[in-house]
């Protein structure tokens, strides 16, 4: 099924005639604003399948996606995979191609990037179809069990609107032992806007949180205790 939350939008109708093109696809629509963690938590939850697939709003599936992650996830199950995320440019909805050979990583302000293999990461892969082992994963795509999922905690219900949450359940699945792969065979694509097309309720953003939090420990000299 193919599970569509409505985090509470302007407008009632938002998602109703996408509702109508299959039998499958499920609305459900938030009474009050809860952000993408609980609401990802609440798509879970009315999903029947045993594999949730989680995939941003603003983003294109390209062909034959979807089996080469539900293949790695029946080898091993406990974990989290995803695609190679192309970009589409957000003025022309012109599709590119990302490169295969790059891994997830994170500054230290907390920002996701983008980071090229290592000789090391290129030696442990005999062929280029092998899964990228990745410390980090961009978070709008990705597929894992759902007993896998709830299991390892899902999501921290009390992270607010956006950011952050791919960081949370990235430490979280390596510290529980799961693993982290990029599966180069799947592709998909997705539009990097340049603002927000929503607001943060008193302004607040949860990754701007977390780099203030983790700023005033490394004034602190605590970071490295």
């Amino acid at each position: 099924d193919i599970v569509l939350v409505d985090d509470c939008s302007d407008d009632p109708d938002t998602g109703k005639l996408l509702r109508g093109l299959h039998p499958r696809i499920k609305l459900l629509r938030n009474f009050k604003r809860e952000g993408l963690v609980r609401s990802r938590i609440y798509g879970a939850l009315n999903a029947a399948g045993p594999v949730l697939s989680f995939l941003d709003s603003h983003i294109e599936c390209n062909k034959d996606w979807v089996q080469p992650l539900l293949y790695q996830l029946m080898q091993k199950p406990r974990g989290i995979v995803s695609p190679i995320i192309d970009p589409i440019k957000a003025d022309s909805l012109e599709y590119r191609v990302a490169s295969a050979n790059i891994k997830g990583g994170f500054t230290w302000a907390l920002h996701f990037t983008w980071v090229g293999l290592t000789a090391r990461d290129k030696a442990g892969r005999t062929k280029e179809s092998d899964p990228i082992v990745t410390p980090m994963i961009a978070g709008g795509l990705f597929s894992v069990e759902k007993e896998w999922f709830f299991r390892s905690g899902s999501y921290d219900t009390n992270m607010d609107i956006w950011g952050g949450e791919n960081f949370e359940i990235s430490f979280k699945n390596w510290m529980c032992g799961g693993y982290l792969y990029i599966i180069p065979c799947s592709r998909v694509g997705h539009i990097f806007r340049k603002k927000h097309p929503y607001t943060f309720p008193d302004g607040k953003c949860v990754n701007g949180t977390l780099c203030t939090r983790l700023s005033n420990r490394r004034e602190k000299n605590s970071l490295y205790d």
